[in-house]
């Protein structure tokens, strides 16, 4: 899925000044995927990264599979 700037923007509203550590933690996603789409490096992911990146910004609780 297509990492949209929307996306990216709310993702460095909600990280404040966690560190990509800390976010990798409450997101479950790999941290180096989450430089890369924070850098602009990765503009697609898959489904459930997605989908995890998205839960995490609603402050919902994310999937572990």
């Amino acid at each position: 899925m297509e990492i949209s700037n929307e996306l990216k923007n709310d993702l460095l509203s909600r990280k404040g000044m966690l560190s990509m550590k800390t976010m990798s933690e409450q997101t479950k996603v790999n941290r180096w995927t989450l430089t890369d789409v924070m850098n602009g490096t990765r503009t697609s992911v898959r489904p459930l990264t997605y989908n995890r990146l998205n839960n995490w910004i609603e402050g919902g609780k994310v999937a572990c599979k």
